[in-house]
């Protein structure tokens, strides 16, 4: 729901996405090299078009400028706190700095839940970006009971961003033809029956049903087929249940 909205947020109204996926990682570090690689590589096509002039030289003089070098290893591995606001301030600066219009999406928030400094990136987060409209800010998470923690103390992410709940499921008629399609855009045949099974497994969950049809693609592509068989499904299923109970 956060990329379609990004998508025409970029495409129908001009704006900059900068989307991020939070890694799983045990500091913010990786977090805010992920972002600076994401802000260095900017929809240029979109911005040339526009008449913009950021461009990967523009990201990295704005990076020494504020003291953060492109690539964070060369800090060692404690990240001094003033480098990782100065990180997380990025799409601001852009869209200031470049008087563009940003979205900031920032995927799976919660594992930043994980992480050692997890209160305090969220923190600064909350501090850069809540009361300003300068950007956008898309937050997403899915696994619930994970992000009502960041709701609540200590992250307090309430602050930054109004909660939109979306329905848990998407019903099954829906599912069957966009999932056949996306195997044959990875040059592979299901049929009906096993179709099915990848739904019953994935509960008509978005993240638990394209996980058991990301590993049943992966095992048949491994299996060298180019049509999914019974033995692909028990295969993929299996590499989709321990996926999913590691990410719990």
């Amino acid at each position: 729901m956060c990329w379609a909205a990004s998508a025409r947020l970029r495409d129908q109204h001009d704006y900059v996405v900068v989307w991020l996926e939070t890694p799983r990682q045990t500091t913010a570090t990786g977090f805010c090299q992920l972002l600076i690689d994401q802000s260095a590589r900017i929809d240029l096509t979109h911005l040339a078009r526009k008449g913009a002039t950021v461009a990967r030289p523009a990201i990295e003089a704005l990076l020494r400028s504020i003291g953060v070098p492109l690539d964070l290893s060369a800090l060692g591995r404690d990240l001094p706190l003033a480098t990782r606001r100065a990180a997380l301030e990025l799409p601001l600066k852009i869209a200031r700095e470049q008087k563009l219009k940003v979205v900031f999406c920032i995927d799976e928030l919660q594992r930043a839940a994980d992480y050692a400094d997890g209160e305090g990136i969220v923190g600064d987060l909350i501090d850069i970006y809540a009361g300003q409209t300068d950007v956008v800010l898309l937050i997403d998470g899915s696994q619930e009971r994970v992000v009502d923690r960041l709701l609540e103390e200590p992250y307090q992410v309430a602050k930054l961003v109004q909660r939109r709940t979306l329905a848990s499921t998407i019903p099954r008629d829906q599912w069957r033809r966009p999932l056949t399609t996306r195997f044959e855009r990875a040059g592979l045949s299901i049929g009906p029956e096993l179709l099915e099974e990848v739904l019953d497994f994935g509960a008509w969950r978005p993240y638990d049903t394209m996980t058991a049809g990301r590993y049943v693609a992966l095992t048949a592509r491994k299996l060298k087929l180019e049509v999914v068989d019974q033995q692909c499904i028990a295969e993929g299923l299996r590499e989709a249940r321990e996926h999913l109970d590691e990410d719990d």
